[in-house]
């Protein structure tokens, strides 16, 4: 069971669209919390060559230019397991979404993905309100939360560590970490990207043997 008062990791990405298996992430922002006070915080925009879609870019507010300097995809995924460590992590639709983008982005780039214990502010929300809508901004307004940014990835990550507090206060209640595995369910399967493959490399490519490609 976690309480507040426990060690975790609260974390947001933005990606550049909405599927897992195809899409990628371009900005993770993430604050640990230690007894209920912040010690640190980890934040990166992810390189992207590729054409943002304009509503992502309306969305968040990144456009395609604040990505193309910024750093490898495996190097942003590799700071961020080592800042995560064993740490319980904490995120608003974390299991669905931002956790299972961690999960197959870590594979396409031939890292082992983590598999921490995993605790959704959304999913809590339905359980304990009556809402007419369960959206981290309209949640956080409904409980009277300031907001001032949304859609970047450390904003939305504070704000989810705000309404986390707010539902322990005011919603007393057991939290178990959900412990989650993924499994390709699309016609993309678990990708790995040709540029991090290398000859005598580390990346498994046992998963895509047999499997049809276009090039």
């Amino acid at each position: 069971m976690l309480t507040i008062k426990d060690k975790f990791i609260v974390f947001d990405i933005e990606t550049s669209g909405f599927n897992p298996e195809l899409h990628k992430i371009i900005e993770i922002g993430a604050i640990k919390v230690v007894n209920g006070k912040t010690i640190d915080s980890y934040h990166s925009l992810i390189s992207y060559k590729g054409r943002l879609n304009q509503e992502i870019v309306n969305l968040t507010g990144i456009d395609p230019s604040d990505l193309k300097d910024a750093p490898e995809r495996k190097t942003v995924l590799s700071e961020f397991f080592d800042f995560v460590g064993d740490y319980n992590l904490v995120g608003h639709n974390i299991t669905q979404f931002d956790n299972k983008f961690l999960w197959f982005s870590a594979i396409s780039v031939g890292l082992t993905p983590k598999k921490n214990g995993l605790i959704d502010t959304l999913t809590i929300a339905r359980q304990v309100l009556a809402s007419d809508s369960y959206k981290l901004d309209y949640l956080c307004t409904t409980l009277g939360i300031g907001i001032d940014n949304t859609h970047r990835a450390l904003d939305d990550a504070n704000l989810t560590l705000m309404l986390f507090k707010k539902l322990n206060e005011q919603f007393p209640i057991n939290i178990t970490p959900e412990l989650v595995e993924y499994q390709s369910t699309s016609q993309y399967g678990q990708r790995i990207d040709t540029k991090y493959m290398a000859r005598n490399g580390d990346a498994d490519i046992k998963g895509i043997a047999g499997k049809k490609f276009c090039v």
